[in-house]
């Protein structure tokens, strides 16, 4: 099962000597040339940092409504968005089949 993560590249390049793909975002159009890269490689997990699922919301609401990859929002260094906890609360009701009242 392939992993990967996705967000800013200067945040995410430790998870490469973990042996996970990054998909790095540095500048316009990188978003759509990861987004193509995530559709064409059937990856099963896809981490995403906070920062860039606020800022591509519509985008990463797409990949909730595919059975893979699963996906799951880390913060980032210093994020507060509270888009994880939203995002495992997602990721845990589409398993169990149940709203949960986090």
């Amino acid at each position: 099962m392939k992993v990967a993560v996705l967000g800013e590249k200067k945040l995410i390049i430790a998870f490469k000597s973990l042996g996970i793909e990054i998909l790095g975002i540095e500048k316009e159009g990188d978003f759509e040339i990861a987004k193509e890269k995530i559709i064409n490689n059937n990856y099963g997990i896809l981490f995403i940092t906070e920062s860039t699922a606020k800022k591509y919301n519509k985008e990463v609401e797409e990949f909730y409504l595919k059975t893979l990859p699963a996906v799951l929002i880390i913060p980032g260094a210093e994020d507060k968005l509270h888009v994880g906890k939203e995002s495992l609360k997602k990721t845990i009701e589409r398993a169990l089949g149940s709203d949960l009242n986090l």
